[in-house]
């Protein structure tokens, strides 16, 4: 008679890809009903959608002017996103930081303060990825390799499937393999349907944190500044 298992756990086998993101900002009783609410609020994907499309939405692309792969968003692209965000942890540290600004006697500082650690670490769906994929024709672990790859890749440009100002796409550097199961799931699309996921995902998770978490963290912030509740903080 077999065993009946401990628990429901299993073991994948491989390691899952992400990105793991982490937030400073100074540690003040004050800062914590802000924060918690817009961190509780990004769970709710429909209020998320309302503000990037909403009449916040020139001040997001201000904010983003630097970020050409965000500051351009679509009402279609933000209608179309897919959860990503389903939570957070929260710690604190001792920090230091070198002021940018100068006290009377012409010095810069050194300032210490309590220092409050957001952590995020946002995985894709490879389950709805996978439902995209022509069945039987490419393996879990090999997915796994190439959205890999492709969050490693630095400076890729956006809709080129990873290429990058020194490479090509991974799907140009991968047919230079000849490998014929790499070339059968180029040819069928599923490679660049791997890609074409991964990459929206990437720049749904960058919106989100810039044009909403810190948009939305530093607007508040400043309200209760002007509104003498709080310190106007020269770091975040």
């Amino acid at each position: 008679m077999a065993s009946r298992p401990p628990f429901r756990y299993k073991s994948s086998g491989f390691s899952e890809p992400g990105i793991f993101v982490e937030l400073y900002l100074p540690k003040k009783a004050e800062f914590q009903g802000v924060l918690y609410e817009t961190l509780t609020r990004g769970f709710d994907l429909d209020f998320v959608k309302r503000h990037f499309l909403g009449r916040k939405k020139n001040q997001i692309q201000t904010i983003l002017e630097h970020h050409s792969q965000w500051r351009n968003y679509s009402n279609e692209s933000i209608r179309s996103m897919a959860p990503f965000y389903w939570g957070y942890s929260l710690y604190e540290v001792d920090g230091v930081f070198y002021s940018k600004m100068a006290n009377r006697k012409g010095a810069r500082r050194i300032i210490e303060e309590r220092t409050q650690v957001i952590r995020f670490m946002f995985v894709p769906d490879l389950n709805a990825l996978a439902s995209q994929l022509v069945p039987n024709a490419i393996e879990h672990r090999d997915m796994l390799d190439i959205i890999k790859n492709y969050l490693r890749i630095s400076g890729h440009r956006r809709g080129q499937r990873g290429a990058n100002v020194i490479h090509g796409s991974l799907i140009e550097r991968l047919k230079n393999k000849g490998d014929p199961y790499v070339d059968k799931n180029i040819h069928n699309g599923n490679i660049g349907k791997i890609l074409d996921f991964i990459e929206k995902w990437f720049d749904n998770v960058g919106l989100f944190l810039f044009g909403y978490l810190i948009f939305e963290m530093c607007a508040r912030l400043q309200k209760l500044g002007d509104a003498d509740e709080v310190d106007y903080e020269e770091e975040i």
